[in-house]
């Protein structure tokens, strides 16, 4: 079948030595967190309801202190990673791959920050009357929250089609049909837990910058803004609802005034979001611990 001069003899042919491949240990030890953070994070978010006891414990804090060292690892790697700073939008789908493995990150830190603890406090907190008038109140906040945020962020940074207004506003409206289409999962069976319909809101807030990425580019500029939508929506509800225990006007003051200064550095800073989501992340984490102090000291 084949000529005699397509043989090569073995003892012919050059010996030159392979080397090895190199693996960088920190690269396994951030896949590794990588994957820890995701799967627990779906863990946490589907596990039951344990009791606001444990999160007094560690002082409101959401997450258990290994889990916390996990994420501040990791957004230490984001900042040194290149991705969605000032240089990255000049070819966002660059490196699909590497930014959607750190969206799934965003993902979980949501997870972690946000699904776990609010399940926890709906179920100690119980259903209030006048949960419709808060339905309503928390979608028109939060998409009033995406059109400002998402507006200035993509403004300040002028993508390339100088169109980034009109951009952001397609960004949002894309995230609006997304909250106006899980709000027919309750009336499928979807209905656990004391506000269905708002949590699947908040849900779809955390999973749209991720499920938007795989179809726009620009999604990435939706995180913040759902992070402070999350962060508002969660206090104003309690104070729209009746019989729910209303926060005090010191916890919802300082979680706009803390996302005011997220938001003016993250214009002022120039960097994309390289700063911006490690900051951002930040005020989650101080928001889901005043929401945790006021619920413990709430009755059930």
């Amino acid at each position: 079948m084949f000529d005699d001069s397509a043989y090569i003899a073995p003892e012919t042919m050059p010996l030159a030595t392979i080397p090895s491949p190199m693996i960088d240990a920190w690269s396994v030890v951030f896949l590794a967190l990588a994957l820890f953070v995701v799967i627990t994070g779906l863990l946490a978010a589907y596990a039951p309801s344990s009791g606001l006891q444990r999160y007094k414990n560690r002082f409101f804090v959401p997450v258990s202190p290994f889990v916390l060292t996990a994420f501040v690892y990791l957004f230490m790697a984001y900042l040194s990673s290149g991705v969605f700073d000032e240089s990255w939008w000049s070819d966002p789908r660059q490196d699909d791959a590497y930014a959607t493995f750190w969206m799934w990150i965003f993902l979980a830190f949501n997870l972690h920050i946000f699904a776990a603890p609010q399940r926890d406090i709906d179920a100690h907190l119980g259903a209030g009357n006048g949960r419709s008038k808060a339905l309503a109140w928390s979608i028109g906040v939060a998409i009033a929250i995406l059109v400002l945020v998402t507006a200035l962020l993509m403004h300040n940074q002028q993508t390339p089609d100088q169109t980034a207004v009109k951009t952001s506003l397609w960004l949002v409206g894309w995230m609006a049909a997304l909250m106006a289409g899980v709000l027919l999962l309750p009336l499928l069976g979807f209905d656990d837990g004391s506000r269905p319909e708002l949590n699947w809101v908040r849900w779809s807030l955390m999973f749209g910058p991720l499920l938007w990425f795989l179809v726009f580019e620009h999604a990435p500029f939706l995180l913040l803004g759902s992070w402070i939508a999350v962060m508002m929506t969660t206090p104003l509800s309690w104070l729209l609802e009746e019989s729910a225990a209303s926060p005090r006007p010191p916890h919802i003051a300082m979680i706009a005034l803390l996302a005011v200064v997220t938001i003016v550095f993250a214009i002022t800073s120039g960097e994309g979001l390289r700063y911006t989501i490690p900051m951002g992340a930040s005020l989650c984490v101080v928001s889901s611990m005043l929401d945790l102090r006021h619920a413990t000291s709430s009755r059930q």
